[in-house]
């Protein structure tokens, strides 16, 4: 037995298989105590303590690093989703300041048409104003010249009667 745990401890350093090492620390411990060699398997006994420490260290060496990565992760994981809230924060104010913008141009575009528009139609409103004094002021000249024409008439006419009228009246005082 002893050359066959001889033989499992020389592939298991060899392979550096550290579980079948402490195992096989274990059974010499207890083939030693069985022979009544208390020294080594005292020896073994301790170097099984050793190695199960060694182990355990490892392990939980490993565990604390498994642990480690997977805080390292889930802080990535959250810096990600903090940059990925900040980034669709930036997207919905640009997009709306794309909107606001987009209104601005709609409104201003919508405020030039309406001035050029009120600007067109004052000018034809002024042109109106002006036909319409023109004509005003031709009919008034025509008006003062048909009323100077009617008092020139009546000047006449009446001159015209008064020389009858003085004689008829005249012939009747006679």
């Amino acid at each position: 037995a002893l050359n066959h745990l001889n033989n499992s401890t020389f592939i298991a350093k060899e392979f550096d298989l550290k579980p079948s090492l402490r195992e096989n620390y274990l059974l010499y411990s207890n083939i030693y105590e069985k022979l009544g060699n208390y020294k080594k398997a005292l020896a073994y006994n301790n170097s099984y303590i050793e190695l199960e420490t060694e182990i355990r260290s490892a392990e939980l060496i490993q565990n604390l690093k498994e642990s480690y990565i997977d805080f390292q992760k889930y802080q990535s994981d959250e810096i990600i989703a903090g940059k990925n809230i900040v980034i669709q924060r930036s997207n919905q104010f640009m997009i709306m300041l794309g909107i606001i913008l987009l209104l601005l141009i709609v409104v201003l575009v919508f405020a030039y048409r309406s001035l050029t528009f009120r600007s067109r139609l004052n000018k034809k409103l002024d042109a109106m104003v002006k036909e319409k004094t023109k004509e005003l002021l031709e009919s008034n000249t025509q008006l003062v010249k048909s009323r100077s024409e009617l008092d020139s008439f009546l000047y006449r006419t009446s001159h015209d009667i008064r020389g009858p009228i003085a004689t008829l009246l005249g012939l009747t005082s006679l």
